[in-house]
């Protein structure tokens, strides 16, 4: 019997409950189509892996995972899966909620810099759900514009959504950031320096520094680390190259800047340790320059710069209580190595001037690596697109 294209599908049935009503997009492993259950009637997205994949572990374990893993979480900044499973010809399938809106990536592409009060109020409940998943003990690993979906709500108000966890790690777990092939997992642009250089010892601060990357670039237009070439991309990522958010932009105030600067600092103890931290950090910010908050996500709390052996001491014990308790979210990521260990190395930290715990840890080397940070980004350069692979399709047609 052979096999049907994806234009052919169209129309088509899968497993008996589900209508193909038409393509909402393409990702690299996967195609989502807009359809319905056939029996309740209910709006569905139905992403099924390509057919290349089909007979590829490690894909399809990834394709698993982000079902599981998002399934598992329950919170409405997640998007909901409601069903995965195979069908009678072989085809592996998601039934996920359909949302009507786009993506951040696709707002971004159309109106470049976003106002600092919108982008603000949508961290702030990604940020919601980023600690649900780390609470959870996930890590998400690939957070990025078009991993953002913006979800219209019955009064027109954009709902951000976080998609695709098919990246995700579960705490603990001594899984790499490489397909068997080698292939490395993430998106570069949005990738933390620790996972661009392969380390094991990826922690929520790593989604911490992707959110940061994706803010970066949503109030500035551009994004913080730029190259004409993917290794070049991350060697500036692994050397923390980049110009402070202030230099960038005039319509951000200092003191935010500086909040989401810090986020991207090379240096883990200087990096702010979890997304509860930087998102009360970011509303205090906003708060001395006079920005209203709608939202009040983290809004009663304190910042916590505890030691970073507190903070891991704490996590470690977090993981062993999930483990304990029998909690197995998400499936096996396939292993392999990372990037070269020998990746030059620097320590980063354009939030300096008003953090004082931050002086304290790398006053003496923020100077000197913002001046390379600031020289190294003159030149011009094209940036070179990398395929990503992403749920926006999830969006109306």
């Amino acid at each position: 019997m052979p096999i049907p294209t994806d234009e052919e599908r169209v129309g088509t049935l899968i497993t008996d409950r589900y209508r193909l009503d038409e393509i909402l997009g393409r990702g690299g492993m996967g195609v989502v189509y807009g359809g319905a259950h056939v029996l309740t009637g209910r709006r569905v997205a139905v992403k099924l892996l390509k057919r290349e994949y089909a007979d590829d572990l490690g894909g399809v374990r990834r394709f698993l995972q982000e079902a599981r893993t998002a399934a598992s979480l329950e919170h409405p900044q997640i998007i909901d899966v409601l069903d995965v499973g195979t069908d009678e010809d072989g085809t592996v399938f998601m039934a996920l909620e359909r949302l009507d809106g786009e993506t951040l990536g696709e707002r971004m592409d159309r109106e470049g810099a976003l106002p600092v009060e919108e982008v603000l109020e949508l961290a702030l409940s990604v940020m919601t759900g980023l600690e649900a998943a780390h609470a959870g003990g996930i890590l998400h690993r690939d957070l990025k514009p078009d991993n953002i979906f913006l979800s219209v709500d019955g009064s027109g108000r954009a709902v951000p959504k976080i998609l695709d966890f098919g990246m995700s790690k579960v705490l603990g777990e001594s899984f790499g950031n490489t397909t068997d092939s080698g292939t490395l997992l993430g998106t570069p642009y949005y990738m933390s320096p620790e996972q661009a250089e392969g380390a094991k010892d990826i922690g929520p601060q790593a989604d911490v520094w992707s959110l940061g990357a994706v803010l970066y670039h949503a109030l500035s237009g551009e994004r913080p680390f730029q190259a004409s070439n993917p290794p070049t991309l991350i060697l500036r990522i692994a050397r923390g190259e980049f110009e402070p958010l202030a230099r960038r932009t005039s319509t951000v105030p200092r003191g935010v800047a500086e909040v989401i600067d810090r986020a991207l600092a090379l240096d883990r103890a200087v990096r702010w340790p979890d997304v509860r931290t930087f998102a009360i950090a970011l509303r205090a910010a906003a708060r001395d320059a006079g920005i209203p908050l709608r939202s009040e996500a983290f809004a009663d709390g304190e910042i916590d710069d505890a030691p970073r052996s507190s903070r891991a001491a704490l996590w470690g014990a977090l993981v062993a209580g999930l483990l304990g308790a029998g909690i197995g979210v998400g499936a096996m990521l396939a292993g392999g190595g990372g990037a070269p260990d020998s990746l030059p190395r620097s320590s980063f930290d354009s939030a300096s001037e008003t953090a004082s715990d931050s002086e304290t840890a790398s006053e003496s080397e923020t100077e000197t690596e913002s001046e390379t940070a600031s020289e190294s980004e003159t030149e011009s350069e094209t940036e070179s697109e990398t395929e990503s692979e992403t749920e926006s399709e999830t969006a109306s047609a």
